[in-house]
């Protein structure tokens, strides 16, 4: 059966595209990246193309090494970031369809802050946000600058689940469906039996009370996760709606793809209730030598300093302090673990040395999956490597803004709408709908937000 892909723009809030330091190129607009009208014309963009949402990373951590953020990442423009969330209801107000994904950490933000901030977001979208959970990326930076210790890794997804027991406990528990009743001539405005307390005594979290925001039109946003440890993987079987992988080899992601469809299935979900999608890096133009043309341009712009800087960001290892010929084979981390994995042969190939990884991640970040060539070689290669590891989509990740989404609307959509894997099943009103088909806008009963719906007889795990 042919897929209705979905996907995707990745993007961070800085001067640079999600590979190399290409904010210099004459053609990149990014650098503009503190004005409003960059992102919401960005917005309106991908809308127009008929993408079903915009991703906005965000990290509260950034590269050190030593304790130091390194003068490369301040010079290539990789440290400076803004805080997209203020951004989110600026593009809800430009945009009638597109989904709207950004980040929030679990390691970082208080649960009941961070639960009123997406139900009031998903209420002036009309239903279209989505909540990219992370335990933390460049954790070490991050918890120096909030004062915290590092956090063990797997402890951290521990402490996940019991942030997201709560958060359901308030966007799901807290008010019944019909619990508004806006009656002008009774006075009143909800009906008090039915909004109820909520009494959480969890390992890590702890609430008394009642939430104040009522149901928003998803009540919980669709929840996006992007940990593929085995540990990552555990957590988005129980709770992700929407996983992004790293575009590795098929092999690799076919096996990350079935092992996360048979944990869902263990914890009580069904295989199809989480959609899978693969980080992409699309270089394209009408011909095959003007992509080539584009790769190399980016080739120009990126340093080895630079991805070093990069890759101790995400993990915490300096690769420029390793032997060139030695490999990451026996190396463990308590940042990006999956970042480590992918390079330390474990899925039976042969592990690249300390050089080719910094050559690999200058050129493509830490995304593995280019394909470059005109329109239809580009959609030709999208639906093989659908075929071969049974993904749903892709995150499209630009280099060029709005180059690379202009690039990929004019030549490679035409070709995946001929193909019929894009455009051609019906989208719902929001993003949990455009996700997986009109109707479904709440959780389901088998999801645990489900079964913490007003109502149950215990909002305690």
């Amino acid at each position: 059966m042919t897929k209705n892909l979905l996907l995707g723009v990745f993007q961070v809030l800085g001067p640079n595209g999600m590979s190399g330091a290409s904010w210099p190129h004459p053609e990149n607009r990014q650098v503009e990246f503190t004005a409003l009208a960059h992102w919401t014309s960005l917005a309106r963009r991908v809308e127009e193309a008929g993408l079903d949402f915009l991703f906005l990373a965000d990290s509260y951590g950034f590269a050190t090494i030593d304790g130091r953020v390194p003068a490369v990442s301040v010079e290539e423009g990789t440290f400076a970031r803004l805080d997209p969330l203020v951004l989110m209801s600026a593009l809800a107000q430009v945009t009638t369809d597109l989904g709207l994904v950004t980040t929030t950490s679990t390691m970082f933000e208080a649960p009941y802050a961070n639960a009123r901030r997406f139900a009031t977001l998903d209420h002036l979208s009309g239903g279209r946000m989505g909540w990219n959970v992370v335990t933390g990326s460049a954790q070490e930076s991050a918890a120096a600058m909030f004062g915290m210790p590092l956090t063990a890794h797997d402890r951290r997804y521990d402490m996940a689940d019991d942030y997201l027991d709560l958060s359901y406990a308030m966007l799901e528990g807290g008010w019944e469906d019909d619990a508004v009743l806006a009656d002008r001539a009774a006075r009143r405005y909800a009906d008090a039996a039915k909004v109820h307390p909520l009494h959480h005594d969890g390992p890590f979290h702890r609430a008394h009370g009642m939430f104040p925001v009522p149901p928003s039109p998803q009540r919980t946003p669709v929840l996006f996760q992007a940990g593929s440890s085995g540990r990552g993987r555990e957590f988005a079987a129980r709770h992700a709606e929407v996983v992004f992988l790293q575009g590795t080899t098929t092999a690799a992601v076919a096996a990350n793809v079935a092992d996360i469809r048979a944990r869902a299935v263990a914890h009580g979900r069904a295989p199809d209730a989480i959609r899978i999608v693969v980080g992409l890096s699309i270089f394209t133009g009408a011909t095959r030598e003007v992509a080539q043309r584009r790769l190399a341009e980016l080739d120009e712009l990126s340093s080895v300093e630079g991805a070093a800087a990069r890759y101790a960001a995400n993990t915490g290892i300096d690769l420029l302090a390793l032997d060139p010929a030695s490999t990451l084979v026996d190396a463990v981390g308590e940042q990006g673990q999956s970042n480590i994995d992918r390079y330390r042969g474990l899925d039976g190939g042969r592990p690249p040395t300390v050089r080719e990884i910094l050559e690999e991640v200058r050129m493509r970040a830490l995304r593995g999956l280019v394909l470059t060539g005109a329109g239809e070689q580009v959609a030709a290669e999208m639906a093989d490597y659908v075929r071969r590891t049974d993904v749903d989509g892709f995150l499209l990740e630009p280099h060029l803004t709005p180059g690379t989404v202009d690039d990929v609307v004019e030549h490679v959509l035409p070709a995946l709408r001929e193909r019929g894997l894009f455009g051609g099943a019906p989208r719902g009103r929001t993003l949990r709908e455009r996700v997986f088909g009109p109707g479904r806008r709440h959780l389901g009963a088998e999801h645990p937000a489900g079964r913490r719906r007003a109502g149950a007889p215990s909002l305690t795990p």
